[in-house]
């Protein structure tokens, strides 16, 4: 389903709202799917480009939870996966999903 997410961390820190709402929105179709990872179920939320030869604009928000909910928005909350130098790690991040 289409909808414009609002990513509300960055590195895992907490944005202040003026500066989420003031920051480009992604479009896209939302999607969840479930991976087989060293013999653990590892589910996952994924914002889908419209055109399939684009990447994905967003990192894959992993074990995502729904934290809250409105007439015409929710909330989700989960692990985003980051390259650093010294290789990936994890980082909370909450998505602001809309309808456009």
């Amino acid at each position: 389903m289409r909808f414009k997410i609002r990513p509300l961390r960055i590195n895992g820190r907490r944005l202040p709202w003026r500066e989420i709402v003031n920051r480009p929105a992604f479009e896209g179709d939302l999607r969840t799917y479930e991976m087989q990872l060293r013999g653990h179920r590892v589910k996952a939320a994924t914002l889908a480009a419209f055109d399939p030869a684009v990447q994905a604009a967003l990192p894959d928000l992993y074990e995502p939870i729904l934290v809250g909910i409105a007439p015409l928005a929710f909330q989700l909350r989960g692990f985003e996966r980051l390259e650093g130098p010294d290789g990936p790690y994890s980082v909370a991040q909450e998505w602001h999903c809309e309808l456009p």
